[in-house]
């Protein structure tokens, strides 16, 4: 907040015209590693819009087998998944050894078993890292430890699955405590000894089935958001998380530095790449400047990016020089695209970079109250 201070930017607290809060400790930003809000609509993608690259889309297994309804993607048939093979859960959950998921579905019905595959990521029906799914009325947790069998078990058993939109996540950390919960309320609780060096990092990450035809395991029912995370969340965020629903109404712009979100610490000559992602939420279409600025921790001059992709000086503290590296329809950026790419600072210190959208188009950052979005990741050079 200091720097936002010194920048003139207190004013960037959004609420009349997008509704929309800088809330990234409630929503576990930090440590987000893949989100999906089935907003697409159509097409045979369901995109991940965490912002961590890598991305991780989800291909449609058997698109005869779903339909795009509003707010969501909803499994009808049989031999369905959302798939994908990238390693970037492995390679975040194994060196955290803690994990969270969270997951808004509607079931279609309380009869379903095998466990049916809601998330999971899996090689077949014996073989798992975690899988969250559903036993009759009982939601059902696996997660694979070196204290566990290679099937994620025991299992972590929970109810009560109904057939309407539900919230529920699991978490569990290093210490090997683990938590289940249904609309924010824990449910169950216990404790899963070891560590995730076992995991396979060959395994599939998907939604709705098992990757292998032999072991259908199918959930049907309806997707409307889920996030993949690599730490275990607190109470709080869980309840945070469902107090903020599922629904696509506000835009997020998410900037990060070598991946990292938030405070991102480098030493010295060592590259540094930052990109921006931004989803639109319900205002797709809206008329809107972007704009990426830098601060360094000394000297007079700030930098913008402009137009060209080229970063521009300007006296600090004067942002009405400051123009738009973009103009036009708020869009979606699913891919993280690069403002600044593997730039290295010599110098010790704290350099930020605030990715903001300002409304309306004009050319200008006009800092209205009310009618900006950003974010902001610092680079502490040490």
């Amino acid at each position: 907040m200091e720097m936002m201070k010194s920048m003139g930017m207190i004013s960037l607290v959004t609420s009349i015209f997008f509704g929309w809060q800088h809330a990234a400790a409630a929503s576990g930003l930090d440590s987000l590693i893949a989100e999906y809000t089935f907003h697409e609509g159509s097409g045979s993608t369901v995109h991940d819009i965490s912002g961590m690259d890598p991305v991780m889309h989800l291909a449609i297994s058997n698109q005869d087998g779903v339909t795009w309804v509003e707010g969501g993607l909803r499994i009808n048939s049989g031999r369905t998944l959302l798939w994908s093979q990238d390693k970037k859960i492995y390679d975040a959950c194994t060196a955290t050894d803690e994990i969270s998921i969270s997951a808004w579905v509607r079931p279609a019905s309380t009869t379903m078993t095998g466990p049916t595959r809601v998330v999971t990521f899996s090689e077949d029906a014996y073989l798992r890292n975690f899988t969250l799914g559903i036993e009759g009325l009982d939601w059902v947790t696996r997660l694979r430890t070196t204290q566990t069998s290679l099937n994620g078990m025991p299992n972590m058993e929970s109810g009560t699955v109904e057939t309407r939109i539900m919230h529920v996540a699991y978490t569990r950390n290093a210490s090997g405590e683990e938590f289940f919960y249904v609309d924010g309320v824990v449910k169950a609780s216990g404790t899963r000894s070891g560590s995730f060096t076992n995991w396979d990092s060959t395994h599939v990450f998907g939604l709705g089935n098992e990757i292998n035809p032999e072991d259908d395991r199918q959930f049907y029912g309806t997707f409307y958001r889920v996030n993949i995370y690599s730490r275990a969340l607190s109470a709080a965020e869980v309840a945070a998380l469902y107090q903020q629903g599922y629904a696509k109404t506000i835009p997020a712009p998410v900037i990060r530095a070598n991946g990292g979100h938030g405070d991102v610490t480098v030493s010295p000559n060592v590259p540094v790449t930052v990109t921006v992602t931004i989803t639109d939420g319900n205002f797709a279409g809206t008329a809107v400047d972007w704009f990426a600025i830098a601060v360094p921790p000394t000297g007079g001059e700030w930098y913008y990016l402009a137009a060209n992709m080229q970063w521009t000086g300007f006296p600090a503290n004067s942002l009405t020089l400051c123009r738009p590296v973009y103009g036009g329809p708020l869009t979606d950026i699913y891919n993280p695209a690069k403002v600044l790419d593997r730039c290295s600072f010599s110098s010790p210190g704290t350099y930020y970079f605030y990715f903001i959208v300002d409304y309306p188009m004009n050319g200008t950052l006009d800092l209205q109250p009310g009618y900006n979005l950003y974010d902001r990741v610092r680079v502490l050079v040490e």
